[in-house]
């Protein structure tokens, strides 16, 4: 079974770094893809020199995250990955992010899709632990903001999701086993 990190970029250089040094670190091993959406920055340069083992998908122009996601996604999935993990290129993983999103994929055999817990750097403040909707059907980021005092360690079912399985309809799954911190600011809700 082998596993995948998908990572989507464009003029992210400076950040971009960071995150390849985190999944660098990982206590599982994983294909990590970065597609690369015509930056102007340096970024292919540097992963070329700096990141040799990483999988790079040039492309020609800016295609969006969602166009580089899906670029990511259909080079994975014919390499046969069993697990595909998205990642924004601003984001630090800890060493076991990986391993942990697997193995709670690997707890269930209905489980599609799983999320992370997302954290400021400094660990205090989340981002999010997952999409949900409100009871007027709006998206919105579960614990945007509010302090991070292990009250969303549980697992729900969510829709937005850091990692899926292929071969199994989704069914979402949020833990903070598996978590996660970003360099992304936090928007204030009202």
């Amino acid at each position: 079974m082998t596993s995948a990190v998908v990572i989507p970029n464009w003029n992210g250089r400076e950040d971009l770094a960071a995150c390849l040094d985190s999944l660098g670190a990982q206590t599982m091993a994983a294909e990590v893809i970065v597609v690369e959406n015509g930056s102007t920055d340096g970024s292919v340069e540097m992963i070329r020199s700096s990141y040799p083992g990483v999988t790079l998908l040039v492309q020609p122009v800016n295609l969006g995250f969602a166009g580089g996601v899906n670029v990511g996604l259909r080079y994975a999935l014919h390499r046969g990955h069993e697990h595909i993990a998205l990642l924004n290129n601003d984001a630090v993983v800890e060493k076991t992010w990986l391993a942990e999103l697997v193995a709670v994929m690997r707890s269930g055999d209905d489980l599609g899709m799983v999320a992370s817990k997302f954290v400021t750097l400094d660990g205090r403040r989340i981002d999010s632990t997952g999409e949900c909707y409100s009871t007027w059907g709006l998206p919105y980021p579960r614990g945007r903001g509010e302090e991070d005092l292990d009250a969303y360690d549980d697992a729900v079912d969510i829709f937005g999701a850091a990692a899926d399985r292929p071969s199994i309809a989704p069914r979402c799954c949020a833990t903070s086993d598996c978590s996660m911190r970003t360099s992304s600011p936090i928007s204030k809700t009202s």
